[in-house]
């Protein structure tokens, strides 16, 4: 009898009907009909191997949510099961908000996208500094504004521009913060009320938080989400961080996947902005490296394969997540982590449901899934370093370590176990004498340890062997001037 309920129970599961009305034994993505059974089996496997807790995942097939689901474990630690209203920290990606609000805003002639942001909204931390005048709505979702990315790492009472607004790219949270408060100003309302009136409650977006407040003026948000993901490091370490009491416009939002595909929906599907102002979006502010990617108005857009796929990541501490979709074939997904390592999954998740042409996308030198380095990073969380420093001398012997995979568990390890990853950077300089990567991570390395001479050092090599993945001027300019000052 037991049997017999539990094989009834099983056929209901399998055969609900899911929020989009799409059976959930199988959905389409990309021309494919994918089995969703397997689909999620690979997935829990992966984050096992990764070490990754949790995910929270929705695909996108000809502009509609065909599949969304969550895997995994909200905390290691108490090892409870995440589920479909577990919301994550969606990090930047929750500047899409503010993004969708100013483009809503310029449509409906409320705020022209090219008028400097002070003539709404003066700011006293800027006014030093006579540039910030030409600052304006347009530079600020598409980072081109050059306002330092956050005040706390400079001077506490001003804010700085590092480059002349419009002329180059410079990621800035500030900016958007800075932006959200001119909105406030136009329309007298706080950041809070106008995107609940114009986001929130119209899309439904039910599983998404503002803030961790326990009273709120936002019904929709229901003060203090009880179901989230608690952040985890590399080796599915949890920790305790902030939690903004306030609302945040440049990164202060938990969700789930599935809302945040909503609002990405609302912002390309045609229903809610107009034709003229989604082509904003794609209209090139700035370039990157090369002509195949570039800063848009509130995403960064990829040219490969004669395709134009949008972009935009979420890099916190404990969490990453991404969205990545094309615009000509209408399909794509987006994801959440509760883990470090997240967005090692990224180029796995697409090649099991979008199937984008992602071309150099993945460039760097972090691997994505599956790596040699996850599979060293198993054998210490499994057994131990010594355990692991012996795989290291093994592959290295009969020739299947590379560069970038001891690289990789070097950065991994920087913040820690320094010992580990110092020893492990040095064996890559012996194995790998010109790898710029190698170096620039040994100058992090000692940089912790407060050696800044030896920092210096190893920063210098990494600029002459041409180390470019990241700008690392700053550090070296920080040493030459504490000498210089001596």
């Amino acid at each position: 009898m037991k049997i017999l309920i539990l094989s009834i129970l099983s056929l209901l599961c399998h055969t609900t009907l899911d929020l989009y009305g799409q059976s959930n034994k199988y959905f389409t993505s990309a021309g494919r009909k994918i089995d969703v059974n397997s689909f999620d089996a690979d997935i829990r496997k992966m984050i096992e191997e990764m070490g990754v807790p949790a995910v929270s995942l929705a695909v996108i097939n000809n502009n509609e949510i065909v599949y969304s689901n969550t895997y995994g474990v909200k905390s290691t630690s108490k090892n409870n099961k995440a589920n479909k209203n577990t919301v994550f920290e969606s990090c930047s990606l929750g500047k899409s908000f503010l993004v969708f609000v100013v483009l809503k805003m310029a449509e409906e002639g409320k705020l022209d996208l090219d008028k400097p942001v002070f003539e709404y909204l003066p700011n006293q931390k800027l006014e030093h500094d006579p540039r910030y005048k030409l600052i304006t709505p347009r530079m600020i979702i598409s980072h081109t504004s050059g306002l330092e990315n956050w005040q706390r790492y400079n001077d506490e009472n001003k804010l700085e521009i590092l480059k002349t607004p419009g002329e180059a790219f410079t990621y800035s949270g500030e900016g958007i913060n800075y932006l959200a408060a001119a909105i406030e100003a136009i329309l007298g309302r706080s950041y809070a009320e106008y995107v609940n009136d114009m986001i929130i409650g119209p899309l439904d977006l039910d599983r998404t938080f503002l803030n961790f407040k326990s009273h709120t003026i936002i019904p929709f948000s229901k003060g203090t989400p009880s179901n989230f993901a608690t952040g985890h490091n590399s080796f599915a370490e949890e920790f305790t961080k902030f939690r903004n009491s306030e609302p945040i416009a440049a990164g202060g939002i938990n969700q789930t996947a599935e809302d945040y595909a909503k609002l990405f929906l609302a912002t390309f599907d045609g229903n809610f902005l107009s034709e003229d102002i989604r082509q904003e979006i794609l209209k090139p502010a700035i370039y990157f490296d090369d002509s195949t990617r570039y800063m848009g108005h509130g995403y960064a857009v990829l040219l490969y394969e004669n395709d134009t796929i949008i972009s935009f990541s979420g890099n916190n501490r404990g969490y990453k997540g991404e969205i990545l979709y094309s615009t000509i074939s209408k399909n794509g997904f987006v994801f959440f982590s509760n883990s470090d390592r997240g967005k090692l999954m990224t180029s796995q998740l697409n090649s099991m449901s979008a199937r984008l042409p992602l071309g150099s996308y993945f460039k760097g030198y972090f691997k994505q899934y599956p790596s040699k380095a996850i599979q060293l990073l198993q054998v210490y969380r499994e057994k131990s370093s010594e355990s692991m420093f012996k795989h290291i001398a093994k592959m290295h012997e009969s020739g299947k370590i590379d560069e970038d995979t001891m690289n990789e568990l070097g950065d991994v390890f920087l913040y820690h176990d320094l010992t580990i990853s110092k020893n492990i950077l040095e064996m890559s300089i012996k194995w790998y004498p010109n790898s710029a990567t190698a170096y620039c991570l040994m100058g992090h390395a000692y940089k912790q340890s407060d050696d800044t001479s030896r920092s210096y050092k190893y920063f210098l090599k990494a600029k002459a062997l041409g180390f470019d993945l990241w700008n690392i001027d700053r550090y070296i300019q920080e040493y030459e001037n504490s000498q210089a000052s001596r």
